[in-house]
């Protein structure tokens, strides 16, 4: 029908390795564009084993836009992660209160996130810690059982994720700074040419 719409959803955008789990604004949208949406081309993007939650919740949400997001979210922790749902389950309720509440102090006038932003104010070092504090629950509720199917999917998502980990805590590590630069090194002429 070339009245209706058809999306390209670009679920990898923003790039740079952040956890992007957005339930409730994907459901908010697609209720929006149910009545004029003929259908979506999703672009996932990020390592599978991490983005599996927001790949199975969009889906979910394709075929029953009505779906309860927590509900699914504790029954998808259970059966996925068995002894680690608890602790998962916050994983997840604390990546999304993340991606969808926060607020950036200014706007982004192209596809490209700052660091200060992405790093400084979404995924700040407090929520950082939180993130690592429950993947570490959730082994440790694996660890009686650890050849069961959960220990080694608890294994392989925090294994994928502990890159992010790394690289927040770097980033971290350099916002904290006080960058000061020594403006009288400076050709006063040249600053000229930058306002």
């Amino acid at each position: 029908d070339q009245e209706r719409l058809l999306e390209w959803a670009y679920a990898c955008w923003p790039g740079g390795g952040t956890p992007r789990f957005f339930p409730n604004s994907l459901k908010k949208w697609l209720k929006t564009v149910q009545p004029i949406s003929s259908g979506q081309f999703v672009n996932p993007g990020w390592p599978a084993p991490v983005n599996q939650y927001m790949n199975h919740i969009w889906f979910k949400l394709l075929w029953d836009v009505d779906t309860d997001i927590d509900a699914d979210l504790a029954d998808y922790c259970q059966k996925l992660y068995g002894p680690a749902a608890k602790p998962m389950e916050a994983f997840f309720k604390g990546c999304i209160k993340r991606w969808e509440n926060t607020r950036w102090s200014r706007e982004i006038p192209h596809w490209y996130v700052p660091a200060a932003l992405m790093y400084g104010e979404t995924f700040n070092a407090k929520a950082v810690a939180d993130m690592e504090r429950s993947l570490d629950e959730a082994k440790a509720a694996v660890a009686k059982v650890p050849d069961s199917i959960y220990a080694r999917r608890v294994t392989t998502f925090r294994n994928q994720f502990q890159n992010f980990i790394d690289n927040a805590k770097s980033i971290h590590h350099v916002l904290d700074k006080k960058l000061v630069y020594d403006v009288n090194s400076v050709n006063q002429a040249s600053l000229k040419d930058f306002n």
